[in-house]
């Protein structure tokens, strides 16, 4: 069966809606759905650990990526989670594994007119 792991950052329910619908569309194509919330609390000292998420994106078939759009650009708390998560990226710990993203915004490139 194929695992698909979601990790998202949700500020105030929005993108946990869309990660929960992709889970849904994951499970009526008989894959694994595993949704990975990015927490504040996860971020010590200014940086962001929970080697449980990264042991579930490791073993996963596929990973997808979600954050709100706030100021053009992905939440604070997901670019901590990247920020953590590029040590496995440069030793290509996710090497040929599908991905793919999805945002939320308010507003045109999450910019408050």
């Amino acid at each position: 069966m194929v695992e698909i792991a979601i990790v998202y950052f949700s500020g105030q329910g929005h993108t946990h809606q869309m990660a929960e619908a992709l889970a849904q569309g994951v499970k009526t194509a008989s894959g694994t759905p595993h949704l990975l919330r990015i927490t504040g609390e996860q971020i010590i000292n200014g940086r962001w650990q929970d080697d449980a998420i990264l042991a579930t994106l490791g073993a996963a078939d596929g990973i997808a990526f979600g954050s709100p759009t706030y100021m053009g650009g992905v939440a604070g708390q997901f670019k901590c989670f990247i920020d953590a998560a590029s040590t496995v990226w440069f030793q290509q710990g996710w090497k040929n594994k599908i991905a793919g993203g999805f945002t939320h915004s308010g507003s045109p490139s999450g910019l408050l007119s």
